[in-house]
């Protein structure tokens, strides 16, 4: 009985989490992914977020997504969504001993969002970009539209350009692939959890903002006048698997340790 309880609850608690999740992401927004696209044959296995290594030197590409998210207010034409531009930084960050270390390329920003587009700089610890506030054009990853107003969405005011090339469109979420970055494996020490994510640029002061889109046919950015939401990136989990060599180093152990065994009996 207790175990049945059990259950229950935990489903109930898996299905409010699920709802949850769905509230947040219906909520206008801008948000930016690494959208895992594959990596080095025979090394690299990728399932959705979860991407799998072997060894030092794989490579796992990446698309760089974004999506925004409109308020839905049904007006025309639809999607009346936009993208000008969009700061942020690459950035990895190791959750539990024996995590793969790594180094992202530099960010390529497809033609169409390569107006003023730049692919920062490597760090020390291995992201791209230094991600910090305060200077207009800082050290970032950076997609930016040229201009040209996309014929799905209506014009701009004035001084804006919008540009919504190959867009995705479903109902009031558009999103564009910006462009490709990857990540190459510096170093598997063991079988942790490495979390690769697009950080957002924070506005800087009362004009520089991280991003600016549109909603509903109306601009927003991430500055406090503007009232925007520029959403973190969905993690990307990188585990690392064993090489099959080390495999058949450990069956062969094993069965060493076995063979002993019965001699000794």
């Amino acid at each position: 009985m207790r175990t049945v309880i059990s259950k229950k609850v935990l489903y109930a608690a898996a299905a409010a989490f699920g709802l949850a999740a769905s509230a947040t992401m219906s909520q206008a927004s801008l948000q930016i992914n690494l959208v895992p696209t594959g990596g080095t044959a025979g090394d690299v296995v990728v399932n959705g977020n979860n991407v799998q290594v072997t060894k030092a030197g794989d490579v796992v590409t990446f698309n760089v997504v974004a999506t925004v998210v409109g308020g839905g207010n049904g007006g025309t034409p639809q999607p009346d969504e936009g993208l000008q531009f969009a700061f942020g930084t690459a950035t990895n960050s190791l959750t539990g001993a024996g995590s793969a270390t790594g180094t992202f390329g530099a960010f390529s920003p497809l033609s169409a969002w390569n107006n003023t587009g730049q692919g920062g700089t490597a760090q020390p610890n291995g992201d791209r970009g230094a991600g910090t506030a305060g200077s207009a054009g800082g050290d970032y990853i950076e997609a930016r539209s040229g201009n040209n107003t996309a014929t799905n969405n209506p014009s701009p005011g004035a001084g804006q350009s919008f540009l919504a090339p190959d867009a995705d469109s479903s109902g009031e979420t558009v999103k564009w692939t910006l462009g490709t970055i990857s990540w190459t494996v510096g170093a598997v020490p063991g079988t942790g959890t490495t979390q690769l994510n697009f950080t957002p640029r924070p506005p800087s002061g009362l004009f520089t903002a991280g991003a600016s889109w549109l909603e509903d046919n109306t601009t927003k950015s991430n500055l406090a006048s503007n009232g925007g939401a520029y959403n973190l990136g969905n993690a990307v989990a990188i585990t690392a698997a064993p090489e099959p060599g080390s495999l058949a180093l450990l069956g062969f152990g094993g069965l060493g340790l076995l063979l002993r065994r019965r001699r000794a009996m």
